[in-house]
């Protein structure tokens, strides 16, 4: 893909909100994976 100026904005943008959804997406998962092992923890 050429890195013509108009590009790198755009692509910066997609970059920093794909980490955002990524870590987001990691804390959720997780927090979940926390919650999951806590009732097993409380059914057994």
């Amino acid at each position: 893909m050429p890195a013509t100026g108009s590009n790198w904005p755009t692509f910066d943008k997609d970059y920093d909100m794909l980490k955002f959804l990524g870590g987001t997406i990691g804390i959720i998962f997780l927090i979940g994976l926390a919650v999951v092992i806590g009732l097993f923890a409380l059914i057994l």
